[in-house]
């Protein structure tokens, strides 16, 4: 469940209701809108972690919350949340998975599909991204092969099931793609996006479903062989 609010008090309230649902965790990013400095972080990040027992995980996204956390600052999160054991990797400096997972018992996630495969070379455990969700048989043969050790298919499979898709559906308007696609598929009763968000274009929605046939074509030529 995603915790992304301002106010601390309403997130601690959604956090407790969610653990009350048995949802497995909080996704936590930085607040955004303050100027963060890392001590305003650290006090957010443990007033948070006192107010419920929900597991969360740390959304690290510098490009939206506009706070960067280098790796230590990371370390220092983790050690001072009990309740804080993964964090979602978007930012693009991928030196910190390998850091991460050299220096803590920590899961961590892959956050942009652009980088998803980089990610999942580095150690990242999986992903929280649109890819997976749009081919997640694919996605799971990817992260298998190279969790076998054999990068090499991975990539090729990643190349040819995935990719294509991945550079048509976004960047900016990531989400209104993908819900026209799951839309078209029969997956999603709308499309229907809120404002700021603006729906997809029929030219759009047009690429986006050209790069979803040509993934698919390649995963039953494969599945064939």
């Amino acid at each position: 469940m995603g915790l992304t609010a301002t106010n601390l008090n309403e997130m601690s309230r959604l956090g407790r209701r969610a653990e009350e649902l048995g949802i497995a965790a909080g996704l936590v990013p930085c607040p955004y809108y303050f100027p963060n400095s890392f001590p305003m972080v650290l006090e957010f990040f443990r007033a948070l972690d006192r107010s419920m027992n929900l597991k969360f995980v740390l959304y690290d996204n510098p490009l939206f919350t506009k706070t960067w956390l280098r790796v230590e600052e990371l370390l220092t999160l983790l050690d001072n949340c009990k309740h804080l054991h993964a964090v979602k990797m978007t930012d693009h400096d991928l030196d910190k998975i390998t850091a991460l997972r050299r220096s803590r018992d920590v899961t961590v996630f892959s956050g942009d599909d652009v980088v998803a495969f980089r990610s999942l070379l580095l150690g990242a455990d999986g992903s929280m991204i649109i890819a997976p969700s749009v081919f997640p048989t694919a996605f799971q043969s990817v992260v298998r092969t190279i969790r076998e050790g054999d990068s090499r298919t991975a990539l090729r499979l990643f190349s040819d099931q995935i990719l294509p898709f991945i550079r048509l559906f976004g960047i900016g308007d990531e989400i209104s793609t993908t819900k026209a696609l799951f839309k078209h598929l029969g997956i999603f009763r709308s499309d229907e996006v809120r404002p700021p968000l603006l729906p997809s274009t029929p030219e759009r929605v047009k690429e986006v479903l050209l790069a979803y046939e040509v993934c698919q074509t390649a995963s039953g030529v494969r599945q064939a062989v």
